[in-house]
């Protein structure tokens, strides 16, 4: 069995992989909406946002699943249990196989209920089954054979993963790029996402079967062990899952049935930064499930405590890199991006709000990763129980007192989530013995400088920015030199917060010319 030390470099290899292509994620759809809003109008942009609030509700269905295999893969591989993998495939295939017929079945014959309930106009009706079919088929297809993807994140194969993700999402962008311009329409997109699934789907196959040639996997066998851990561990999983996917997207939902499906699109258009950000930084807790469940396996309990703080506090700092710099400027960011289009004038303000949230929301995934792995998924009802809660409360309150709007639907659920994310960060702490007096400090405090930092540069550039409004074309150029001199700026205030240990895990990943310059300067 690999020592801590091991686990822990596996760990950043495949944290820093993901990063990478997070970032690459990010670029390529940072590009698609305008450019698609250029061929469609806000009503199908709307319809393509809806339909992945459909998607997010039909994954619940087997998210429990993927769970199982990250988990109990990486804790099989540690025991070396090949045959327990085997049939964990196998049985996890032939369930999510019979569940995916279920429910595209149940999609079929909902379909009337869907387009009212997101309020589709009569004339878009055909394109919006459409749509709402193709994309729930195609993301079943990967929840129940794309399993391979979550065998490889057990086996800390996460990187060959990424590099399949990273070849499939360049593959859709450019293949939709053409379909638009070919006019396909909002059907462009439809397309392109199958095709990367479909390519992505094969290739994890092959090297998932690659990587372990000796075990046997074979649809239709189930063995009553597996399905209980399935039905067990992976229930649990997916009722916490089902909850969070309600918070996550009930925004959205409710815009869309009181405010029609275009205020869909525009709150899918005003997060789409902060969520991407925080996905895509989100790699250290992606990372982090198998290694602390092969260490917990290995009852090194102290060593998977430090490796949380490390992995909360390394979320804290990255994620608010590009957060903080989107809360600050978030005026002639949403204009460069997006322009002045009618009915968008919101979205700043929305962008800011969903900002503070996503920021503050992602230490719960380390959080919830020390909880799957000492096998306790149920301690991560505290926090969809409390989200659940102030939600409504909030819900009420802003309906009473300012009636339905997307910015009063936006506050009450995203004050929501920053206070309960951060009492599930201190109750994490308590039960495994981390010192809570020093959470503010280590975790909270790098996660809000850059905000002082971007605030900072905001009141300094702001009056020069907000003349260049009415041209996005000189808007966006101008804003390139603020975020090169807000990034060093961040940089700047962070170092002094990084401890010995962590300024030699970043020197390890420089390049050699940079360590050599930075040593020569005695940094």
């Amino acid at each position: 069995m690999e020592d801590a030390k091991t686990i822990g470099n596996i760990m950043a290899k495949n944290a820093s992989m993901q990063l990478m292509g997070r970032v690459l994620y990010l670029m390529t759809r940072v590009v698609m909406p305008p450019l698609t809003l250029h061929f469609v109008g806000l009503d199908e942009y709307g319809i393509w946002a809806a339909s992945f609030i459909l998607v997010s509700y039909l994954g619940m269905s087997t998210f429990g699943v993927s769970s199982v295999y990250t988990r109990y893969v990486a804790d099989y591989r540690a025991r070396g249990d090949l045959d327990g993998i085997g049939a964990l495939i196998s049985t996890g295939l032939t369930l999510t196989l019979t569940l995916t017929a279920v429910l595209l079945t149940a999609v079929w014959f909902a379909m009337p209920w869907l387009l009212l309930l997101f309020g589709v106009p009569n004339d878009l009706h055909e394109v919006a089954r459409l749509v709402f079919f193709g994309t729930a088929a195609i993301m079943m297809a990967d929840l129940s054979v794309g399993a391979f993807a979550y065998v490889l994140h057990g086996l800390h194969l996460m990187w060959q993963n990424t590099l399949v993700w990273i070849a499939s999402f360049l593959l859709e962008t450019v293949l939709a790029i053409i379909l638009l311009f070919q006019g396909f329409g909002i059907l462009s997109l439809l397309i392109a996402f199958g095709v990367r699934y479909a390519f992505a789907i094969v290739i994890q196959a092959v090297l998932c079967l690659r990587a372990l040639p000796e075990v046997q996997i074979r649809i239709g066998r189930i063995s009553g062990k597996h399905l209980r851990l399935l039905l067990g561990f992976g229930g649990v999983m997916q009722l916490v899952g089902l909850v969070s996917t309600v918070l996550y997207s009930i925004e959205k939902v409710l815009a869309g049935r009181l405010l029609g499906v275009a205020s869909v699109g525009v709150l899918d258009l005003a997060q789409k930064f902060p969520v991407l950000a925080s996905q895509t930084f989100s790699s250290i807790t992606v990372a982090s499930l198998p290694a602390l469940s092969h260490l917990y396996a290995g009852g090194k309990r102290q060593e998977a405590a430090a490796l949380y703080v490390r992995a909360a506090r390394w979320n804290s700092l990255l994620v608010a890199l590009p957060l903080g710099f989107l809360a600050s400027f978030a005026e002639p960011i949403m204009r460069a991006w997006l322009g002045s289009e009618q009915g968008l004038g919101d979205t700043p303000l929305l962008l800011l709000i969903a900002a503070v949230g996503y920021q503050i929301h992602t230490l719960t995934g380390p959080a919830s990763a020390v909880h799957q792995a000492v096998e306790r998924p149920t301690r991560q009802f505290l926090y969809v129980g409390l989200q659940t809660v102030l939600c409504a409360v909030g819900l009420i309150w802003v309906w009473q007192v300012w009636g339905w709007s997307l910015i009063a639907i936006a506050l009450a659920v995203g004050a929501a989530r920053v206070i309960s994310s951060l009492v599930y960060g201190i109750y994490t702490e308590r039960l495994i013995g981390v010192s809570i007096a020093n959470y503010p400090l280590r975790v909270v405090l790098p996660g809000a400088l850059p905000y002082l930092v971007g605030w900072l540069g905001y009141q300094l550039t702001g009056g020069g920015l907000t003349g260049l409004y009415a041209d996005r074309w000189l808007l966006l150029p101008a804003l390139g030199p603020v975020g090169l001199v807000y990034c060093p700026a961040v940089t700047r205030v962070h170092l002094p917060l990084l401890d010995a240990k962590d300024r030699r895990a970043v020197a390890e990943r420089l390049p050699k010319r940079v360590r050599m310059s930075l040593a020569r300067r005695g940094a």
